[in-house]
């Protein structure tokens, strides 16, 4: 996941910690998709850059509302906030 986030976004996490991973089967019935939620520590914060792989990236304080995510963030919000 390090490796990752660095690539698709720019981002040198340190700390990294698994916070949560669900499935979701979407209403559209265009079947079931998993997804995990990390939080981790920047020493610096650079902007964001590196692959067009992700749609959109930004940061979250695990507190404030998150609107326009995808189904499967929503649900890991969720899971997280429970």
């Amino acid at each position: 996941m390090v490796r990752e986030l660095k690539e698709e976004t720019g981002q040198t996490v340190h700390n990294l910690r698994l916070k949560g991973i669900t499935k979701i089967r979407p209403p559209d019935g265009s079947g079931e998709r998993a997804g995990a939620l990390f939080a981790g520590e920047l020493e610096e914060v650079v902007p964001f850059g590196g692959s067009d792989e992700i749609e959109k990236a930004c940061f979250w304080d695990g507190v404030a509302e998150l609107k326009g995510v995808s189904q499967i963030d929503a649900a890991l919000v969720r899971l997280v906030r429970s």
